[in-house]
Formats: structure tokens, C-alpha cells, sequence
């Protein structure tokens, strides 16, 4: 209650407005919501038509894997045998297979035997297969005053020690 008192006028109002029952809501939010949501949806058949595209493929490579033979070739290498002799029978029966020429070859003398070719040789014929590697001699490192663009003879020994150790 007020603490002062209110006008008979606007007392009798108040009255009337107190007895008036709220009138039930003609919108449902939820569903207000929906449709706002599914208005907001452009349509697209775009991404259906990738969708069956990529269905297809997947489809189609399933099938030809599945009807195509795998191809397994056993090899049986004793320890007699010669790496070269076996990659000189490997080069002649692709030649005879599909009469193309490999530009990766399995011998290790050849030209064209880079990173792959090594790889593939040592996958084919084992670690043992790599040739021999020789070291190669290398030159002494410059002197430490030189590195540091100093004339020569301008550290002590104790300098040098210390930055050859930071360098190196």
C-alpha cells in the first residue's frame, strides 16, 4: 500500500484494472522460432549434387577394386646371390612385361639412382644392398679469428678455446 492516499479517481481505476484477466498469448514462441529458422535456409542443390558425385566415384573405385586381381609376386633370394645380377633380371622383365622404360633404376652405379632408388633397392634387396661409402676428407675449419673477421693472432689460447667451443 502507498504510504499517502490515492485519489478516489485513480483508486476506482485501479480497481478496474486489477480485475481484468491477461488475454492467453496468440504466438508460440517455439514455433515462432522455427520458422524463422527454416525461412533463413536458402536452398541449395549444390551440395547434393557433390554429395551423389562423390558417391559415385566411391562406388565405382569400391567395384574396381574389388574386381581387380592384385598383383603378388614372390621372390625367393638366396644369400649367393648378386645384387647386380638380381636388378639386371628385374630391369629385363619390366622391359619384357610392359616394354617401357623405368626411369628409376635399381642399380646403384647407375645415373639415375637418387634418394628413390636407393630406397627402392633397399626395400627390394636389403640394407646389405648399399654400396660402400668412403669418407670424404674434408678441410680443417678456419681458424676462429678469421670467422670472427679479426687479424690472425689477435685472440689467446684461452679465446680461442672459448669461442671455437661457441662455433663449434
Amino acid at each position: 500500500m502507498p504510504e499517502f492516499p490515492l485519489d478516489p479517481e485513480l483508486a476506482a481505476v485501479s480497481h478496474l484494472f486489477g480485475g481484468l484477466a491477461p488475454r492467453p498469448a496468440s504466438l508460440d514462441r517455439d514455433r515462432l522460432l522455427y520458422e524463422a529458422g527454416r525461412r533463413s535456409v536458402r536452398r541449395s542443390r549444390l551440395w547434393p549434387a557433390i554429395a551423389g558425385i562423390f558417391a559415385i566415384i566411391s562406388y565405382d573405385l569400391g567395384v574396381r577394386l574389388a574386381y581387380t586381381p592384385p598383383r603378388t609376386e614372390v621372390v625367393y633370394v638366396t644369400k649367393t646371390d648378386n645384387v647386380q645380377h638380381l636388378a639386371s633380371r628385374e630391369r629385363e622383365r619390366s622391359e619384357s612385361i610392359g616394354g617401357e622404360k623405368r626411369s628409376m633404376d635399381y642399380a646403384p652405379d647407375s645415373p639415375g639412382a637418387g634418394y628413390l632408388g636407393l630406397r627402392n633397392q633397399v626395400v627390394r634387396f636389403g640394407a646389405e644392398s648399399l654400396p660402400a661409402v668412403q669418407p670424404a676428407a674434408g678441410e680443417p675449419p678456419p681458424p676462429v679469428e678469421i670467422m670472427r673477421g679479426l687479424p690472425p693472432g689477435s685472440l689467446n689460447d684461452a679465446q680461442k678455446s672459448r669461442w671455437q667451443h661457441l662455433l663449434f
